[in-house]
């Protein structure tokens, strides 16, 4: 008498039979992990929207997923996470040398702007004002130009020399952040086509010199961007937890 079976596997038993292992494919700044049995993808680190390894506010990484069944079958996932903007780097100032002539009619020094890795609203408008050092606004003035761009004009003539002139700039990031930085002012002998000024790298004006050829300012100058995809959208230097 043949034999015969009892019960019959149908595809779907098949299917719930097996089981699939997840691992990271390709991850490229090394952010994430992936659990192995239940594919949940963690971060391993704090992202980064400014990392070389984001492009276009995203950040991708390639997941693969095997089975046990005979052969066994494998599949990718790619993880899209979309890193939005966080105020976490402060402005700062360019150019930060700008030359001027000696006995120059027009007093106006240079036309400087406002720089932020940021994105908006945590850049500009920038806000760019002398340092807090009393007796900058004697000698120098800073009149805003546009939302990214201030001019610096002097106030008196100087003599020939490198100036260091303190500025603070501020972003409008929410909280903004702030940046004392300077300009170095070349302060030239200009004849004809011909501009006579300091090495850049010369030292520093010591405040003697500047209290010595100039006794009315007290402290103006320092000459000194197929497979299944999923999407994710987080705010950078958080963590994540998502699943395919």
């Amino acid at each position: 008498m043949p034999a015969w079976p009892i019960a019959r596997e149908t595809r779907r038993e098949v299917l719930r039979r097996q089981r699939a292992s997840y691992a990271v494919l390709r991850d490229p700044a090394g952010w994430l992990g992936v659990n192995p049995v239940r594919g949940t993808v963690n971060t391993s680190a704090s992202l980064d929207r400014e990392s070389p390894y984001v492009h276009d506010n995203k950040y991708t990484a390639l997941f693969v997923a095997v089975d046990n069944g005979s052969p066994p079958a494998s599949g990718t996932g790619t993880l899209i996470i979309h890193l939005e903007d966080f105020n976490d780097n402060a402005p700062y100032v360019v150019p930060s040398v700008a030359q001027v002539c000696e006995d120059a009619h027009d007093m106006n020094v240079a036309i400087v702007g406002g720089w932020d890795k940021d994105l908006p609203p945590n850049a500009a408008p920038f806000k760019i004002e002398l340092g807090k050092q009393p007796g900058l606004d004697k000698t120098w003035k800073v009149s805003r130009v546009n939302a990214t761009h201030s001019q610096i004009m002097l106030l008196q003539s100087l003599k020939k020399a490198n100036y260091q002139l303190p500025l603070l700039i501020t972003d409008s990031g929410m909280p903004p952040l702030s940046n004392n930085t300077e300009v170095k002012v070349q302060v030239c002998i200009c004849k004809k086509n011909k501009k006579i000024c300091s090495s850049a790298h010369s030292h520093r004006s010591s405040l003697l010199v500047m209290l010595a050829t100039l006794p009315l300012v007290l402290l103006c100058e320092y000459p000194r961007s197929d497979p299944p995809r999923a999407a994710l959208a987080v705010s950078e230097s958080r963590h994540i937890s998502a699943a395919f």
